[in-house]
């Protein structure tokens, strides 16, 4: 159903959906997902439909979301260069840090290593075993809350998503039928329908911008040792690709 046939069927805005079972969940349940069960069991029997859907979250209702992104860009505004992104981080940056976290693994390794060289004074007996108990957490924790994980950072990025299109709605509706004619109305619509659509991935992987300038120093120099300047060519070959992505 596109859009328009969406927006001109009465029976979906008549329609009352179940109250979605998440909100009186205990912990076990949400942690198992066995809130879902009655959803699954419908999609055993049956391909599942519009009205087998859940009543949305009053977190994720575009309402909401919008008036907490608006609020946020009016202060924005006051400042000499407003910027969207520092909305976004003000509001979501504290949520999608938590993801930031998995690199103390490899930093846990590293102490740990360390301890056994030989001669080594420096780390002590109980931080090697600090170390060894944060290999052994972040080793246990991703497995432990993987999926509940992935659900999480897909949420932010809805979030953000559905409060961007929520303001660009506002947007569109305050333009002139002047304006309109000279395509802005069509250019709106195209950020609501595709531009916005890639918040929905990128809070899974904004921490590469980051963490993937480090990895390229930290592994280009362990490939210079082992092999020499024909590793660093064999690198500078896979970066140059990096400009024809957005062709």
């Amino acid at each position: 159903m596109n859009p328009t046939q969406y927006a001109q069927d009465p029976s979906i805005h008549e329609m009352r959906r179940e109250e979605n079972p998440v909100t009186k969940a205990n912990g076990l349940s949400r942690y198992t997902f066995w809130w879902l069960r009655n959803l699954f069991q419908t999609g055993l029997k049956r391909p599942i439909d519009e009205a087998d859907i859940y009543e949305t979250l009053s977190a994720h209702q575009s309402e909401q979301l919008s008036y907490q992104f608006e609020d946020r860009w009016k202060l924005e505004l006051k400042k000499d260069r407003p910027s969207f992104l520092r909305v976004i981080v003000a509001i979501y940056g504290w949520t999608i840090l938590a993801n930031g976290f998995m690199i103390v693994q490899p930093l846990c390794l590293g102490g740990l290593v360390s301890y056994f060289a030989p001669g080594q004074t420096t780390i002590s007996k109980t931080e090697a075993y600090y170390y060894a108990g944060g290999i052994v957490a972040c080793s246990f924790v991703p497995v432990a809350v993987f999926h509940h994980f992935i659900l999480y950072i897909f949420q932010i990025g809805m979030k953000i998503r559905v409060a961007c299109c929520s303001l660009l709605y506002k947007k569109a509706l305050r333009i002139t039928k002047a304006a309109g004619t000279d395509g802005l109305t069509g250019q709106v619509i195209n950020l609501m329908s595709n531009d916005v659509a890639k918040f929905d991935t990128a809070t899974g992987f904004v921490h590469d911008i980051w963490k993937g300038p480090i990895e390229l120093v930290v592994l280009g120099w362990f490939i210079y040792r082992e092999i020499g300047v024909a590793g660093l060519i064999g690198i500078a070959f896979l970066l140059s690709f990096i400009p024809l992505q957005d062709q």
